[in-house]
């Protein structure tokens, strides 16, 4: 924790109303540029400052909390980026400052954002919607695993408000989550497609997983931190019983180093891309399960824990304090990242949302640096735009004109929607795999 606290200090007046998502390249430094307040990750930040300033005591690390909440009001305001991950957003900025500094104006701004959450909520699918405009379909809506991990927000928004609706809402969708996203033998899938006119669920998919019928490993984590956190807030039976049977297949998938690859699809045999972030939010919730386990399974859960937080600053923290960064191949979106070092460390964040808890428990782990971690670096690709200069680099880097398919790399680095697309556009013109050198 030392050691990610001075990275803390050095980074705090860089970020006071934009804040980092993905780094450059690392022939560009692996440094972070400010973004503006419009991303999913955007309060990982503050949110780690509070995690700092409740750990330390050292009010230092919230000297830009004012900036924060000026950033996220306005992010309110103009209605910037309103999806499922409100609870992200405002539950590691405004919750979080709130309950370490009782600033009224952070209870306000966190109740907005509870509200605007539970705009996106279907009452005849008891789902809450994921991306897009609200009941606008083609024809169909998402509901996400990451939804789970937004629902903190308004379990914590019944409890300040006496309202019960918040948390209505939110039990409804796990259990919405828990029918439809969680298989048969607590895999999971990524999505699932839901009939935003009659509310009926229509079939799994993926967005950022190998495949539909595959398992995102960041997606899994998703499942077994998010039940085990509405179990919490519910004491639900059911709640308890999907988080830790997931745990048994998340655990079932992992490695030699105890850090998963991005899909369970891929495992040493078949090597891929690693998701670090995926093992930071799996052992959130372990350490979540084992308040509820009896002593036995409460110390496999706990040693467990340890195990993969070791190989973590072993093999994938950035010990550099220049760098802002905290553990390298935490693909962001696991198949869309522009760079696995990444600034959210979920190490920390998400503890955020479990009152304080999870890897601040181990406080400060003392392992040497045995082993230089890959940095994996793909094209972070948005469908929405293609450039020609993410097009050379995957026709150079990724196309196989023997075997007339794209490389495993290529299915990691694009969306499903434009894999397609450019798959059919290269193979029609049938480029060279040096066509653009």
């Amino acid at each position: 924790c030392a050691e990610i606290e001075e990275k803390l200090r050095r980074a705090a007046p860089l970020y006071t109303r934009r804040y980092p998502h993905v780094s450059t390249l690392p022939a560009e430094g692996l440094r972070y540029t400010p973004e503006e307040n419009n991303l999913w990750t955007s309060s990982f930040l503050p949110g780690m400052m509070c995690l700092a300033a409740k750990r330390t005591g050292d009010a230092a690390f919230l000297q830009y909390k004012d900036d924060y909440l000026a950033s996220f009001k306005a992010r309110l305001d103009n209605r910037v980026g309103i999806s499922h991950d409100l609870g992200f957003l405002y539950t590691l900025s405004a919750v979080a400052l709130y309950k370490l500094t009782g600033d009224e104006e952070a209870r306000a701004l966190a109740l907005r954002a509870a509200d605007m959450l539970c705009e996106r909520y279907n009452e005849k699918g008891r789902y809450i919607q994921a991306w897009g405009e609200f009941n606008v379909g083609t024809p169909y809506v998402k509901i996400i695993v990451d939804t789970m991990l937004n629902l903190p927000l308004l379990f914590w928004a019944g409890e300040t408000t006496g309202n019960a609706r918040y948390a209505d809402i939110a039990t409804a969708h796990a259990h919405t989550c828990a029918d439809y996203l969680v298989r048969e033998d607590y895999s999971s899938f990524h999505t699932y497609l839901m009939d935003p006119a009659t509310g009926k669920a229509v079939e799994g998919r993926t967005h950022q997983g190998f495949h539909d019928n595959t398992t995102w490993a960041r997606g899994q984590a998703w499942v077994v931190t998010g039940f085990a956190l509405a179990y919490t807030y519910t004491k639900e039976p059911r709640f308890l019983e999907v988080s830790r049977k997931a745990a048994e297949v998340f655990l079932q998938n992992l490695p030699a180093d105890f850090v998963p690859y991005w899909d369970f699809t891929f495992n040493d045999h078949i090597p891929d891309l690693r998701d670090s972030s995926a093992a930071s939010i799996f052992t959130c919730g372990l350490l979540e399960l084992a308040q509820y386990a009896d002593n036995a399974e409460a110390a496999q859960d706990r040693a467990a824990a340890r195990t993969i937080v070791r190989s973590l600053y072993d093999h994938y923290f950035l010990h550099d304090p220049d760098r802002a960064g905290v553990l390298t191949d935490a693909t962001p979106k696991g198949v869309c990242t522009c760079l696995t070092e990444y600034v959210s460390s979920l190490l920390i964040s998400y503890a955020i949302i479990s009152p304080m808890r999870s890897i601040l428990r181990r406080k400060r782990i003392r392992s040497p640096w045995t082993a230089t971690s890959r940095i994996s670096a793909t094209y972070w690709f948005k469908t929405e735009f293609v450039s020609a200069k993410l097009i050379t680099f995957i026709i150079i880097e990724c196309f196989d004109v023997q075997s007339k398919r794209i490389s495993l790399n290529l299915q990691h680095s694009v969306s499903r929607y434009c894999y397609g697309f450019i798959k059919d556009f290269l193979l029609e013109k049938n480029f060279s795999n040096r066509a653009f050198l």
